[in-house]
């Protein structure tokens, strides 16, 4: 499996996980909840890099030019722990600044799917 490439951190991260409950409201005002049968899974998570220099975009790019529709390696940079993530569709997004001269503002979404023990 392939491994997420080496490139700046992330200076934001957005993401979650699914509520594990089905819920429901009924006609009289009544309200249920269940369980789901599922395995709750996380939320796609938005990677965004304030300054990213061209380069580091370049190797992104490539990265997900490679590694589009097959999971890869990625590690969560404050914990450190590993999950098996692929890209989502419209991944990656960029603006360039006049405030950051050779610089790119990067957003980048993957979609963790299992934590690697």
């Amino acid at each position: 499996m392939n491994v997420w490439p080496d490139i700046a951190v992330p200076s934001s991260m957005s993401g979650g996980i699914f509520d594990p409950l089905d819920e429901a409201n009924m006609e009289t005002g009544d309200d249920a909840a269940r369980p789901r049968f599922s395995v709750p899974r996380q939320q796609p998570m938005r990677l965004e890099r304030a300054a990213m220099s061209y380069a580091d975009f370049d190797a992104l790019v490539a990265f997900h030019a490679n590694q589009r529709s097959t999971p890869f390696l990625w590690v969560r940079p404050r914990t450190g722990v590993q999950w098996e993530a692929r890209f989502v569709s419209n991944a990656i997004t960029h603006s360039e600044s006049r405030d950051t001269p050779g610089r790119l503002a990067v957003q980048c979404t993957i979609q963790p799917i299992r934590r690697v023990e």
